[in-house]
């Protein structure tokens, strides 16, 4: 990332007419694009004296800068193939816009593609690239994930999905808005790999927790606490021999009718309540309850 900082400082930014806020694309020296900046006063529908209020439940606007930066260091690793994002500060000098005040914002490295998911048939994906964007989208419990925000990517005539856009993600708490759009592709009720049930065996939450917590000091506890939750729910299902499928329909309202609950809202219900009652630790109980629900 900083080799992609230093080339962008003499170029300016190019304005992407997609969507409703504020995509920024920067170029290196031979015209390239080589990084997306995604400005945090620019996120959809935010208004500078109304910040904080909610995109999407438990999604306030002027935060989704630090969901995108949050979701890579959860893939440190490149398990999950999200893309290197970091958050910056940017001189507005950077627009042709004269001052010397910034921009806070995250930025992405680009990833050039073939198109995006949406325009290709489910038969043209490997159900393990499937499978690892699902666990990654339970694991943030992504609010946005539709087919158009998955990339694809074509080498030696196989294709691969890059995960992008992730700023609908870390949910200050569980509700119902989940949307996980690759439930709809057959692989999902394909069994896991060994590679992937070892993936979440070794996912260490508390210990994800705490790097969060280092790298990214303005992310809300409540918005880790959430991916904490997920990961311990994906985590005890995947041990049980559940499928994606069925994963994703416990922790979304894919199959519910009208305004029914999610599993996954029903645990976090009973919980709370618990812990009201009987002055019990949280995440003893939560465990418990996860127990419960995955036994039946």
């Amino acid at each position: 990332m900083e080799k992609i900082c230093r080339e962008i400082k003499s170029n300016p930014p190019t304005r992407s007419d997609d969507g409703t806020s504020g995509v920024y694309f920067f170029k290196n020296s031979i015209g390239e694009k080589i990084a997306v900046f995604k400005p945090a006063d620019e996120e959809g529908m935010f208004i500078e004296d109304r910040e904080g209020d909610e995109i999407k439940p438990g999604c306030s606007s002027g935060a989704g800068y630090l969901k995108e930066a949050a979701t890579y260091i959860l893939d440190r690793d490149g398990f999950y193939g999200v893309p290197r994002t970091t958050v910056v500060s940017c001189q507005e000098s950077l627009y042709g816009l004269s001052g010397s005040s910034h921009k806070l914002g995250s930025l992405q490295e680009f990833v050039p593609s073939k198109c995006a998911a949406e325009d290709l048939g489910p038969s043209k994906f490997q159900t393990k690239d499937i499978h690892k964007i699902g666990l990654l989208d339970c694991r943030i419990l992504n609010l946005d994930r539709h087919l158009g925000n998955l990339l694809v990517t074509e080498k030696n005539g196989k294709h691969s999905l890059v995960p992008i856009d992730h700023g609908l993600s870390f949910p200050s708490y569980i509700s119902g808005s989940a949307l996980f759009e690759w439930l709809q592709f057959p692989q999902c009720k394909q069994p896991f790999g060994e590679e992937i049930v070892n993936h979440v065996c070794d996912i260490d939450v508390d210990n994800d927790a705490i790097i969060l917590r280092q790298q990214l000091p303005d992310l809300k506890e409540e918005c880790i606490d959430t991916m904490k939750m997920c990961t311990i729910f994906l985590k005890k299902a995947v041990a049980r021999g559940k499928t994606l499928f069925e994963i994703g329909t416990m922790m979304s309202r894919y199959t519910s009718a009208g305004e029914e609950k999610s599993k996954l809202e029903e645990i976090d219900t009973v919980v709370r309540q618990r812990v009201l009652e009987e002055n019990a630790n949280f995440w003893t109980v939560l465990d418990e309850e996860i127990d419960r629900v995955l036994t039946l």
